[in-house]
Order: structure tokens, then C-alpha cells, then sequence
């Protein structure tokens, strides 16, 4: 079943140090901070037969996020919202931000 291997891999994640430097991996990447890995991905929708398949595709998507959230939330309790405001905005600006920490104060959705 698919949530199983979605989990191993997040366990398998959670487990792993964040290496010195960014290092791609097959399905993903990691850097300081951060680790990020491809769970599932569509079909390219740029021409006009797969926009058909786009709004079909999206609610698939929105299905396994929603079934992914509920395993996790089973396995570790209820997620925590962090606002990544401030690394999305040092980002944008071209500054490191690998390795920083989310505050740990839940902010609301």
C-alpha cells in the first residue's frame, strides 16, 4: 500500500541527519535543515489533452494528502502549523537559510 511506503520514508527521514551541504538522492533532496522527498508526481499538463486531466488529477492528489495526513496524525498526533514566512522571504531574497529551525510555537492555519 502506498501510505505504508509514504511513511517509511517520512520515518526514514525523520531519522536522518541533515548533511553539510545540499545532496540530491533519488526522489528528492536534502540539505541543512531540510529534508525533501518525492512521494507521487503527475503527468506533465502543459498541452491541451492533459489540462482534461488536471482538475481529475488534483482531486486525486487532495485524496492521498488527506489519507497521508490522517496515517501520520494516527502514528505521530496532530500536526503543528509553523509559519515559514521568514525563510520563504530570505529565500526569495537569494540568502542561505538552510538549517534553520521552525519555532516550535504553533501558529493557526
Amino acid at each position: 500500500m502506498e501510505i505504508d511506503a509514504w511513511i517509511a520514508t517520512a520515518e526514514r527521514l525523520v531519522a536522518e541527519p541533515f548533511p553539510a551541504h545540499q545532496e540530491g538522492r533519488d526522489g528528492g533532496v536534502s540539505e541543512p535543515g531540510l529534508h525533501i522527498a518525492m512521494l507521487v508526481e503527475s503527468q506533465d499538463c502543459w498541452d491541451d489533452d492533459a489540462y482534461d486531466a488536471m482538475e481529475p488529477t488534483l482531486r486525486a492528489f487532495e485524496e492521498m494528502r488527506d489519507r497521508l495526513t490522517e496515517a501520520l496524525t494516527a502514528r505521530w498526533g496532530s500536526p503543528v502549523f509553523v509559519d515559514l514566512g521568514a525563510a520563504l522571504d530570505r529565500a526569495l531574497a537569494g540568502e542561505q537559510w538552510g538549517g534553520d529551525t521552525p519555532s516550535n510555537t504553533p501558529t493557526s492555519p
